[in-house]
């Protein structure tokens, strides 16, 4: 392995966890900020919130999953594609002489 593709997958690895552990230790502090603020006896004022439910299928939700689907179908195919394009660019098959 080079090691400029051993430097790549170091800085991957590294934004990886970078990524999982940030949200996490943000949580914990919001909780700890929520936990250790001022106890009032006051109550906040309730807010009453109504939702109606209307019945039958959603169709743009169903829309948005089947563009997704397709989406990502049409990366598989090109990404399946390029992999094959490479492979076959190879100097394992008969080479052409002239005479």
């Amino acid at each position: 392995m080079s090691r400029e593709n051993r430097r790549i997958k170091t800085a991957l690895a590294l934004a990886l966890v970078a990524g999982a552990i940030a949200p996490a230790a943000t949580s914990a502090r919001e909780l700890e900020a929520q936990s250790s603020g001022p106890a009032t006896s006051a109550q906040d004022p309730v807010q009453i919130i109504r939702v109606t439910q209307h019945g039958g299928f959603d169709w743009s939700d169903a829309g948005i999953g089947a563009a997704g689907g397709l989406g990502l179908s049409l990366l598989a195919i090109g990404g399946g594609g390029v992999l094959t394009q490479r492979r076959g660019r190879g100097s394992h098959g008969p080479t052409a002489t002239t005479s």
